[in-house]
């Protein structure tokens, strides 16, 4: 598995870019942002501009971002707050799978 997030090995002296965690391939578009609700009804909260896409165990709510790579792949990119950290997970998703 690669790493979904990595230097940009097409376009040299650019910020980092999101690739295909299956395949390390660069070219992928955003498809769908939605939020991950926490189970907190304290700290959980929803994301401005988002729906509601699923649920979480975790207290506090997570931004989903459904990635569809240029190479056939698709997964979901999860950034999950915990104790003031952000935490960056990925899911390999299919059509099926999307919210």
């Amino acid at each position: 598995m690669f790493q979904p997030i990595s230097k940009s090995r097409t376009f040299k002296g650019r910020p980092l870019v999101l690739t295909c965690p299956v395949c390390g391939f660069e070219y992928c578009h955003v498809q769908k942002v939605y939020t991950i609700m926490g189970s907190d009804e304290y700290e959980a909260g929803f994301i401005e501009g988002t729906q509601i896409g699923g649920n979480t165990a975790e207290r506090r709510s997570g931004l989903g971002i459904v990635v569809d790579g240029e190479c056939g792949h698709k997964w979901e990119l999860v950034i999950q707050q915990h104790k003031g950290n952000e935490f960056i997970e990925y899911n390999l998703m299919t059509d099926e799978d999307i919210p």
